[in-house]
């Protein structure tokens, strides 16, 4: 699209401003401001340049942050839908066209080009854009080049939702895109990020972590921490498929009996083989099921500061004694595991090593007696033959006891001591996150079959403080940096497939297998699809009940 040139020669004067803002966006000071901008806002726009002077007139250092208002918060539309305008009352429009009129004088004073926005924005790709550029000093840069144009035009020579043009404009100020569709795909796209309420967060930036709320299909009634939560149709979703007028929820210890007795309906966490084996006796015709592979993996982090675990060969023991070929098909009968081995990446996905590649490396081996014999070689190598470890577990039956029974079986065949430590949730999550253990239970949760969401856990401990082993290894980093900023899918595959390589072989995070869910229903509950994550498909949207 052709700019109109009187468009085109405003731009380019204010643009030329460009290494100013640079140079005061990298300046120190005493003191910090932290500014939040919206880009769909006009006095966001208006108000970067006078913001610039206050970091050259009391030498403060500036922090610029992307911040998302909500239309209908601030009273400009009853909604978003299809972008259209729509005023909450005719108070509600004059407010508005106020707001746009006052953004119009001040532009004049500072001889910015604005015209009225056709519709409604969205700025939700375009603040994560922002936050790209920031990491090069080049948010303010990226910012006022999309704004000029777009505010310029009112947004009809510049497509604020649009990737490609985010990514023209990011490359027009000299944005470095290396790495930049990992970077959109990872935060943007992932479930894990949460919307929070500004109004909430003014009251206490930790109001959310003890409290609940949301606009979901469903709204908030009722939360007793640790047992229960109750939840009611919310009449104003905007999808409309929200059939239910009531959601309860329950945290319970046993799942066959209140299942058969009709006190619920579903379960949402996952089933194990024998359970399933007893509803279906039980309930016959009345019971259904769906089943899929998650994308969770099961793994056991050895914590890198015990003096064995130092040793690469002792790590390499433990993952040889483990014999995954013959186990794992039992395992998978008795609780929700998979019943194969598996690399890091989930199997049978394109990153993921091949089979006979993978059964190549230390550990993965068919022979289960070659690989022992190989385990209590190295451990006599290093002087830790008849090794005493802690093993930190949760008491959770499902899949953590079953894992953990079998482990130290294998372990003990190797002329291991294992000492299982089993304990609540909570003071487990606390053992793994402070390192008070040997080896421990683990898991690596995805929502994506991209290395960059699955191989993020294995990177190092000042990276990731989620890498329980608490290893340090810069290669691995390298290696995750150079694949993320890879868009050849050869080349990133052979990276990929380095890094899997040299992960396993250094062996502080043992690969155990992946999770194979099954969700049980009532045969009346219709409309729910299985995901393969457990943060995926849970809002109950689609979900009615068949009489």
């Amino acid at each position: 699209m052709v700019m109109d040139e009187n468009l085109t020669t405003a731009v380019a004067n204010i643009m030329c401003e460009s290494a100013e803002w640079q140079q005061a966006v990298s300046s120190k000071g005493d003191s910090l401001l932290i500014v939040y901008l919206d880009m769909k806002s006009p006095h966001a726009y208006i108000s970067v340049r006078p913001t610039l002077q206050i970091v050259k007139d009391y030498k403060v250092e500036i922090d610029f942050r992307p911040y998302t208002l909500s239309y209908i918060e601030m009273g400009v539309s009853t909604t978003t839908k299809d972008q259209k305008r729509r005023p909450p009352s005719a108070d509600g429009d004059r407010k508005a066209r106020m707001f746009y009129a006052a953004a119009r004088e001040y532009c004049k004073l500072q001889q910015l080009p604005l015209r009225s926005p056709y519709r409604l924005l969205d700025a939700e790709l375009a603040h994560r854009a922002f936050v790209f550029a920031k990491r090069q000093k080049l948010e303010i840069n990226f910012m006022m080049s999309v704004c000029l144009r777009g505010w310029g035009s009112g947004w009809r020579e510049f497509e604020l939702e649009s990737v490609t043009q985010l990514k023209e404009a990011l490359v027009e100020v000299g944005v470095n895109l290396t790495g930049f569709d990992a970077f959109m795909m990872d935060g943007f796209a992932s479930p894990f990020n949460a919307i929070y309420s500004a109004k909430d967060i003014a009251k206490d930036p930790n109001w959310h972590k003890k409290n609940v709320n949301g606009t979901g299909p469903y709204k908030f009634v009722e939360h007793v921490k640790g047992e229960s939560y109750i939840a009611e149709k919310y009449d104003d979703f905007h999808h409309g498929d929200n059939c239910l007028d009531r959601t309860e929820g329950y945290r319970i210890k046993g799942l066959v009996e209140p299942l058969v007795g009709g006190q619920i309906m579903a379960e949402w966490r996952a089933t194990a083989p024998p359970e399933v084996k007893t509803l279906q006796e039980q309930m016959g015709d009345d019971y259904t099921n769906q089943s899929k592979t998650l994308m969770t993996l099961w793994v056991v982090s050895l914590n890198s500061e015990s003096e064995p675990f130092k040793d690469v060969r002792v790590r390499q023991a433990l993952n040889l004694c483990i014999d995954r070929h013959g186990g794992l098909p039992k395992l998978a009968k008795i609780t929700f595991t998979a019943p194969r081995p598996s690399g890091y990446l989930l199997y049978d996905t394109k990153y993921a090593l091949p089979d006979d590649e993978l059964y190549q490396l230390v550990g993965f081996g068919k022979d289960a007696e070659a690989n022992r014999a190989k385990a209590k070689e190295l451990l006599k190598e290093a002087g830790y033959e008849g090794l005493k470890f802690t093993y930190s577990n949760r008491a959770v039956a499902h899949p953590y006891d079953h894992i953990a029974i079998w482990l130290m079986s294998e372990w003990k065949k190797c002329g291991l001591n294992p000492e299982m430590i089993t304990n609540p949730t909570s003071k487990f999550v606390t053992i793994r996150k402070e390192g008070n253990f040997d080896a421990t239970i683990d898991w690596a949760p995805s929502f994506l079959p991209d290395p960059t969401v699955m191989h993020f856990k294995y990177l190092s401990r000042d990276v990731n403080p989620s890498n329980y082993s608490r290893a340090t290894n810069r290669e691995l980093d390298a290696l995750f940096d150079a694949q993320k900023g890879e868009v050849n899918f050869e080349k990133r595959k052979a990276i990929v497939h380095e890094f899997e390589k040299k992960a396993l072989e250094e062996a502080y995070v043992l690969p155990i297998t992946y999770t194979d869910r099954v969700v049980s229903l009532n045969k009346k509950v219709k409309g729910y699809v299985i995901a393969n994550s457990h943060i995926l498909n849970n809002t109950f949207r689609g979900i009615y009940l068949e009489d």
